[in-house]
C-alpha cells in the first residue's frame, strides 16, 4: 500500500496554498519526501497529518527554485533538534540544484559548516548530506525503494522523478513545460503527479513561465497510459475552481483525475 500526502500544492505566486511538497509512504517506515516547499510549511502541514521531521530521512528535489527547496534548512533544523543522534538527512538532486542548496545553507546558517557534500554542526557532527544524481541513474533508497530522475523542460538542472516500491510506482513531473520525457517515464505508472498551472486560455503565458496546463497534463497521462492523474502546483486563480482544470484534463485522459489540495492524502493499493 502507498500513501501520498500532499504538504503543499501551490505554484510560486499562489496565496491560498503552500508551496510544493509531498511525502510518499509505502509503510514500515519507508518514506520519501519530494520537494520541501518553502519556509516551514511542510513542517506545519506535515504535523497536521502526523508526519514529522523525525519521519523524514530522504528527500528528492526537482529543482532549485525556492518554492521547491526553500524549506530544506527548516526541515533539517527541526529534525536535528528532535533526533540529534539520527543519521544525516539525505538529499538527492542534480548538481545544478545542489549548487543552489549549498548557497541557501550558506545564506541561512549561523553555526553550520558547509561543504560541497553537506553540512555539519560546529562540533563536526554530520547533519545533512547531499548527493548529485544524473538523469537515468538508478538510486537504491533502501527497503526496496528505487528511484531515478529524468530531464524536463524548466530551468537548467530541473528533473522529474520516478519511484517504485512493492510494485507501486509514481512519477512526479516537477515543474515543466509539456515534455515527452514525462510521458516516457510514466508509462503504465500507478500515479502520475503532474503540475497544472493553468488552463489552455493562458497557455502561452504558462509556457513562457516554464509550466504546463491541465490539458497538457491530461495529454501526458493519456500518452503514458497512467492509471491515475493527480494535478498539483496550482495557481491562485484556480484555487477554488479546480473543476476547470479537471474538465480540461478530461478532454484527453479518461482515467481517474483529481486536483490535490494541501493535506490531501491518496491511498493506492496493489
Amino acid at each position: 500500500m502507498l500513501t501520498i500526502s500532499f504538504l503543499g500544492t501551490g505554484a510560486g505566486n499562489c496565496i491560498h496554498r503552500s508551496h510544493t511538497s509531498m511525502v510518499l509512504d509505502w509503510g514500515n517506515n519507508r518514506r520519501v519526501m519530494l520537494d520541501t516547499g518553502s519556509g516551514n510549511s511542510a513542517l506545519v502541514n506535515g504535523a497536521k497529518l502526523g508526519i514529522f521531521s523525525s519521519d523524514i530521512h530522504q528527500i528528492l528535489l526537482s529543482h532549485g527554485h525556492f518554492d521547491h527547496m526553500g524549506g530544506l534548512p527548516h526541515i533539517q533544523g527541526n529534525r536535528t533538534s528532535v533526533i540529534p543522534e539520527a543519521n544525516p538527512l539525505k538529499v538527492y538532486a542534480t548538481g545544478m540544484t545542489l549548487a543552489r542548496v549549498k548557497k541557501l545553507f550558506e545564506a541561512t546558517t549561523i553555526t553550520h559548516k558547509i561543504d560541497d557534500h553537506g553540512a555539519s554542526s560546529s562540533s563536526g557532527e554530520r547533519l545533512i548530506e547531499w548527493e548529485s544524481v544524473d538523469p537515468g541513474e538508478l538510486l537504491n533508497l533502501g527497503e526496496s525503494i528505487s528511484a531515478r530522475c529524468f530531464e524536463v523542460d524548466h530551468i537548467p538542472g530541473t528533473v522529474g522523478w520516478y519511484l517504485e516500491c512493492d510494485g507501486l510506482s509514481v512519477v512526479f513531473s516537477g515543474d515543466t513545460r509539456v515534455c515527452q520525457s514525462v510521458s516516457t517515464a510514466a508509462k503504465g505508472v500507478d500515479v502520475l503527479i503532474h503540475e497544472a498551472l493553468s488552463t489552455e486560455d493562458s497557455s502561452e503565458r504558462t509556457k513562457n513561465r516554464g509550466h504546463s496546463t491541465a490539458a497538457e497534463a491530461g495529454q501526458i497521462a493519456h500518452e503514458a497510459h497512467a492509471k491515475r492523474l493527480v494535478m498539483t502546483h496550482i495557481d491562485t486563480k484556480f484555487h477554488s475552481c479546480t473543476e476547470k482544470l479537471i474538465e480540461e484534463a478530461m478532454g484527453y485522459y479518461e482515467g481517474p483525475i483529481q486536483v490535490a489540495d494541501d493535506l490531501t492524502q491518496i491511498v493506492i493499493d496493489t
